[in-house]
């Protein structure tokens, strides 16, 4: 049950996810989690990932890559139809709440777009817009992270105010990692570790961060 927080600036983005998935375990509340889960999926403009049943997100990723030759525009259609299919798999909560995140160059920057059921049932594409944070997360209590939120939101910098991308990464890696160590103190279906994904006009960064004493980032 993932954990994203995403982050549109004036000339860049940054979008974090936790790692961990959770299965339901016999029907009877509890669950199975499995650790160090890739949910970033790389495409030939940026990244996508997305919230909700994992299987299902990784069945449109397929399509996506092998059937569409990676047309961004067909991922509501893919979403939509894979989701009638999974339901015929499974009976699960999880699949009405799927939604997908992805990110493009644009000639500022780069984008985040979400795409996201509306009232209708159908998925629209919402564009995010300048200095706009979405957090999702499965569970709803936020308490332990509501100020580092408040405090990230009001201390948003473009990339260009910093000398290098490296400055702007380890600025927002140092306000992010709290909130992932924070929330998965009080949720156990997310993991303090993260990916990260930062990405400019021309180039991207993409590691996983420990979330340790030592703040380890691999680079990817």
């Amino acid at each position: 049950m993932t954990f994203i927080l995403a982050i549109q600036l004036e000339d860049s983005i940054v979008i974090a996810a936790d790692t961990r998935s959770t299965i339901s375990y016999q029907d009877n509340g509890s669950y199975l989690y499995q650790d160090g889960v890739q949910k970033f999926f790389p495409w030939e403009n940026g990244i996508i990932t997305g919230t909700g049943e994992l299987n299902l997100i990784q069945n449109v990723m397929l399509s996506f890559n092998n059937f569409t030759k990676q047309n961004i525009h067909e991922l509501p259609n893919l979403l939509k139809k894979s989701k009638l299919i999974r339901e015929q798999e499974i009976s699960h909560s999880q699949l009405e709440i799927t939604k997908l995140l992805y990110s493009t160059y644009s000639k500022n920057g780069a984008q985040i777009y979400s795409i996201q059921p509306n009232k209708l049932e159908e998925y629209e594409v919402i564009r995010c817009e300048k200095n706009e944070i979405l957090l999702w997360t499965f569970n709803p209590d936020i308490r332990p992270i509501i100020n580092a939120l408040t405090e990230l939101y009001s201390s948003l910098k473009p990339l260009k105010v910093f000398n290098n991308m490296a400055d702007c990464i380890y600025y927002y890696l140092n306000q992010i990692s709290p909130i992932f160590r924070k929330q998965a103190q009080h949720d156990s279906m997310m993991s303090k570790e993260f990916n990260f994904f930062f990405q400019t006009k021309d180039e991207y960064f993409f590691g996983e961060f420990l979330n340790n004493s030592s703040n380890t980032l691999n680079r990817k």
